[in-house]
């Protein structure tokens, strides 16, 4: 999706727990600030995901594997 989403999305997402998980940049910044701005007056509850000291999410996934990512993304969602 970008840095935006479908038109659909804030139905999908009302009264639901949602992450986030833009890149870590300056638009991906922006992006996560506007969709948490589109998406509350409906209910969703915004938890912004950063991939911490990688550009996105693909490069951290290839630098660390499937598992530690998984285990990583569960564990800031159960915080928040």
């Amino acid at each position: 999706c970008g840095t935006s989403g479908p038109a659909w999305l804030h139905i999908a997402c009302g009264l639901r727990d949602v992450a986030l998980a833009f890149d870590a940049d300056e638009a991906g910044d922006k992006a996560a600030l506007e969709s948490e701005k589109w998406l509350t007056p409906y209910g969703a509850r915004c938890t912004r995901l950063r991939p911490e000291g990688f550009k996105d999410w693909n490069e951290n996934l290839i630098a660390i594997g499937q598992t530690k990512l998984s285990d990583w993304l569960v564990a800031q969602l159960l915080a928040n």
